[in-house]
């Protein structure tokens, strides 16, 4: 049996999304408003992180939502392609991909010279982050998707 409050790798389930970062929220409000219902958008990003670019490009049946976040040193980019045909296939044969488990779900990280890579799906979603920000700093900002109170 497993308490859920007391186990961080199984995150307590919210109805609401909250952040103090602002390019959050409207990355958040753009995905709901394409019709995604499930956690898929961070709640917390490294210090004076800010939202540069925000577009949702309509693609062959669905979107495509690309947040590009900096802070002068490093850029974060977190897209999403929702469709009703997603099919996601992670080709797993190097050693260098590393699948971290979290809520359930596989996140597959890809370090490329300081580059890290994740990549996962859920219900309609494919979901990227491609980043230059520390290893320790992806796990929250993963873990942030599902469990933002951990954070504080």
């Amino acid at each position: 049996f497993v308490d859920p409050d007391n186990d961080e790798s199984y995150p307590s389930v919210g109805t609401e999304f909250i952040t103090d970062n602002p390019g959050l929220q409207s990355l958040y409000d753009k995905v709901t408003e394409l019709g995604v219902t499930e956690s898929v958008v961070p709640a917390w990003l490294p210090e004076d992180f800010v939202l540069t670019e925000l577009q949702d490009l309509p693609i062959s049946a669905g979107h495509k939502v690309h947040g590009k976040f900096e802070n002068g040193n490093a850029v974060i980019l977190i897209v999403y392609r929702i469709s009703d045909d997603i099919k996601t296939k992670v080709e797993k044969k190097d050693a260098a991909v590393e699948a971290f488990e979290y809520a359930e779900i596989s996140h597959f990280i890809v370090d490329n010279k300081g580059n890290l890579s994740v990549t996962w799906s859920v219900d309609g979603v494919e979901c990227f982050v491609t980043t230059d920000i520390q290893k320790d700093d992806v796990y929250k900002v993963i873990k942030s998707i599902y469990r933002s109170e951990l954070l504080s």
